[in-house]
């Protein structure tokens, strides 16, 4: 049996939609996007607050920066959490939803299903991890996510980001495959893709960052397969790939350098960006050398991870 760690976020009421002809409206707001609305256009209002959660068949809890209002639109944030894992778990550990205010985005941290021992998973690929072969549909059921945050949360669909760890980032990688229309960025921690490169192949770009410890023993940094399953590539062949299909032209990436884990003395990581990309969607590893699967990680790495992947535009 494998487990990648567990932690333990809340919610409001839900409105009703009512569309009202609107005047000339143009009016800009600390924490969003300005919306602008011709003369006569209908918009729709909703005439309660905004709904507590969000998902038909597995809800999940909004958690919605304090400026939040239906006159701009917002970055929306999810956050993807390991085998065994829960949303509200994964959500502590990396401290997305308690930064949402610092950076004015909508947070949301679902749970996979169930496998027959009670542990969460997300059906990402043949290695990661539906190993009882339930086939869930989680590509249709994180894209209706989005499509409701969208429609209800006044979510810039041209800012949508996700955040996954281990299964988590297999699943991020996933989406990024196969629903590349509904992603700005993602930002991969511990997790990998589709062995077979074929099997990915992304509509548009798609910003890629991959956070990877090279003492990872779970997820290994080489690549490998999970108890003798499936194989999945190594953080070097993910970046080359992305790099690919990005058209990242960098012969050079710029490098930088971050103590993010507390476990490992020093400047653990190395954080190499390819920018030249098409769409400006940029391609970056951040290899945290002597860091294993389940990282001790400091405030300054989760303030980076979310300056980083809200940077994508």
């Amino acid at each position: 049996m494998i487990r990648f760690g567990g932690w333990f976020v809340f919610g409001c009421v839900m409105g009703c939609a009512q569309t009202v002809a609107t005047p000339a409206l143009n009016t800009a707001v600390d924490g969003g996007q300005e919306l602008t609305v011709d003369a006569g256009q209908e918009l729709a209002v909703d005439a309660g607050p905004p709904p507590a959660f969000l998902g038909s068949e597995r809800l999940v809890p909004v958690s919605l920066p304090d400026a939040w209002n239906r006159n701009q639109t917002w970055p929306l944030v999810i956050v993807l959490h390991g085998y065994t894992s829960s949303g509200r778990g994964q959500d502590t550990y990396l401290g997305v939803s308690s930064r949402r205010n610092d950076f004015g985005f909508i947070a949301l941290a679902p749970d996979g299903t169930r496998n027959p021992q009670r542990q969460r998973f997300w059906n990402a690929t043949p290695a990661c991890c539906d190993f009882w072969n339930s086939g869930i549909d989680d590509v249709s059921y994180i894209v209706g996510l989005i499509d409701e945050a969208v429609e209800r949360l006044n979510v810039d669909p041209s800012r949508v980001y996700l955040i996954g760890h281990s299964n988590g980032g297999f699943m991020s990688n996933r989406i990024a495959c196969d629903a590349a229309d509904k992603v700005t960025a993602i930002f991969n921690i511990a997790g990998s893709s589709f062995n077979d490169e074929t099997r990915c192949q992304p509509s548009e770009s798609v910003g890629y960052i991959q956070a990877h410890g090279t003492n990872d023993t779970v997820i290994k940094y080489p690549g490998g397969a999970i108890n003798g399953g499936a194989r999945y590539p190594s953080a070097g062949v993910l970046i080359d790939r992305w790099r690919e299909r990005n058209g990242c032209q960098d012969a050079n990436p710029q490098t930088l350098s971050g103590d993010f884990d507390n476990a490992v003395p020093g400047d653990e990581t190395t954080r190499q960006i390819w920018s030249t990309c098409s769409s400006d969607r940029s391609v970056q590893l951040w290899e945290m050398v002597g860091t294993a699967h389940v990282p001790s990680f400091n405030d300054g790495f989760r303030d980076a991870m979310l300056e980083a992947l809200l940077a994508y535009r």
